[in-house]
C-alpha cells in the first residue's frame, strides 16, 4: 500500500460521520451511495495523490466580492472548470459520456480556504487524483497563489460513475479501474468520506 493510501486510510480509520442531524446528501442517497469513513481536508498536502490536470488564471474585478477578494463561488467555478479537464485527461469526458451513456456525477465537496486572493493576483489549480475505489473516484484541487507560489485553498471532490439512463451508480468498467490503477496505485476498497 502506498504512503498516500496508507496515511488516507489511518487517518479515516473505522470513524464515521457522528453529527447525522442533518442526514446523508440527497445526491448521495439518490445515487444509492453509503456513507463512509471521515478523511479530513485539512490533512491533505499538496503533494497528495498524481497531478491529472492544470490550469492558470488572474483574478479578476468581477470575481471578486465586496471585500475585495475571491469570492467563494469563484473558487468553485476554478475547481468546476478544471474538474473537466481532469474527467477528460483520465479518459471520462464528452467522449466516454457520448459512447457509454455513463458519467461522473459529483457527489460531495469540500473547500478550505488558507489565504486571500485579491484581484489582480494570479494563480495555479492543480487537480490530481487522490484515491478510487469500484465507484467512485476522489480528487483532490490546490489552488496556488501564481505569485508566490502559496497554497491559497484546497478542495475534494467525490464524483461517482453512474449510468445515464438509470441515473443511479453503478461499478467503473474493470478496463477503466484496471487503467486508474496502472496510473496510480490509488485503488482502496472502500473511499473514506470527506469532511472539513
Amino acid at each position: 500500500m502506498s504512503e498516500l493510501r496508507e496515511q488516507v486510510m489511518a487517518h479515516a480509520g473505522d470513524r464515521m460521520e457522528m453529527d447525522n442531524s442533518v442526514g446523508p446528501s440527497a445526491t448521495a442517497a439518490t445515487l444509492g451511495l453509503v456513507e463512509r469513513p471521515l478523511v479530513d481536508v485539512a490533512q491533505l498536502d499538496s503533494a497528495s495523490g498524481v497531478i491529472l490536470a492544470r490550469t492558470e488564471g488572474v483574478v479578476t474585478a468581477a470575481q471578486c466580492d465586496l471585500n475585495d477578494h475571491l469570492n467563494m463561488a469563484e473558487y468553485l467555478k476554478i475547481i468546476d472548470s478544471l474538474s473537466g479537464l481532469t474527467l477528460d485527461e483520465i479518459g471520462v469526458g464528452e467522449a466516454y459520456v457520448a459512447s457509454q451513456r455513463k458519467s461522473f456525477f459529483a457527489s460531495r465537496v469540500a473547500i478550505r480556504y488558507l489565504l486571500e486572493m485579491t484581484c489582480g493576483v494570479s494563480y495555479v489549480a492543480e487537480a490530481r487524483l487522490l484515491a478510487f475505489d469500484r465507484r467512485r473516484l476522489l480528487t483532490y484541487f490546490c489552488l496556488y497563489n501564481g505569485e508566490n507560489g502559496q497554497l491559497v485553498a484546497k478542495a475534494l471532490l467525490e464524483w461517482a460513475h453512474v449510468d445515464l439512463s438509470s441515473r443511479r451508480a453503478l461499478d467503473l468498467p474493470a478496463s477503466l479501474a484496471n487503467t486508474f490503477d496502472r496510473a496510480s496505485h490509488l485503488f482502496v476498497e472502500r473511499l473514506p468520506k470527506i469532511t472539513l
